[in-house]
């Protein structure tokens, strides 16, 4: 792998799950353990759901660690620090009607099969 900064400009060779959505070869971010590692996450969007005037979005993602050696080089990845979960984003949700909550369960829906199949390496 292929890297010299710390910073999140800085593009890399290592891969992305097959799941990420960002840019491939998409940064490390600046470091996280005083000068000894680097993280970066991986995402995927599954949906937005409007509602009202507030949206909810609903994405899977995870953030994986890599070493960082005192010269600036990123070594290899040590693994997710943060393993890939169904996260939710958004205004807080006011009460629904039975139409917006069945969007919101059909798009949750979508990302709990999306997490099992990440989950499971396919």
């Amino acid at each position: 792998m292929t890297s010299t900064t710390n910073t999140s400009t800085t593009t890399t060779d290592a891969p992305c799950p097959w799941w990420c959505e960002r840019p491939a070869g998409h940064g490390w971010e600046d470091d996280v353990i005083g000068e000894s590692a680097v993280e970066r996450g991986h995402e995927h969007l599954v949906g937005k759901v409007g509602h009202r005037l507030r949206s909810i979005a609903v994405d899977v993602s995870g953030c994986e660690r890599a070493v960082l050696y005192p010269n600036g080089q990123v070594g290899d990845v040590i693994g997710f620090v943060e393993p890939p979960a169904v996260n939710l984003y958004g205004d807080h949700p006011e009460p629904m009607t039975a139409g917006e909550a069945r969007e919101l369960a059909t798009v949750l829906l979508a990302a709990a099969d999306l997490l099992d199949r990440v989950v499971a390496g396919r």
